[in-house]
């Protein structure tokens, strides 16, 4: 995708994740289009991993102060964590932070397609 030099255009229809997003011709190789079904997520990194991930480094910054480490605290942060960013990846969320040009109708995705191929 990076070396082709026609025009780049995207429907997002499922997850997109992270490095899948790149991969499958995301924000990062000037497409000239990315739109969106409503069934689209879109975020850095999936909500699981990214509570994982927050988790991982509060128990790292506890074993470097010789703190205690409270998995029950945990446990509730990760619940929370996860349930936000699950929130914030949905497609209108990602839509209203200009992440891609728009929700469309998945009926109309051919119709979308066709005038962006033509012009």
């Amino acid at each position: 995708m990076s070396n082709s030099t026609v025009p780049h255009f995207s429907f997002i229809v499922g997850a997109s994740y992270g490095a899948g997003t790149y991969a499958m011709s995301g924000r990062a190789y000037n497409n000239r289009f990315i739109f969106t079904w409503p069934t689209a997520k879109i975020a850095v990194m999936g909500p699981k991993q990214f509570a994982g991930v927050m988790s991982l480094v509060r128990r790292a910054k506890a074993a470097r102060k010789g703190e205690k480490f409270d998995e029950k605290l945990d446990k509730q942060l990760v619940e929370l964590v996860e349930s936000a960013a699950e929130k914030e990846s949905v497609a209108l969320s990602a839509s209203s932070m200009l992440t891609d040009d728009g929700i469309i109708d998945p009926r109309e995705t051919r119709k979308y397609w066709a005038s962006l191929v033509c012009c």
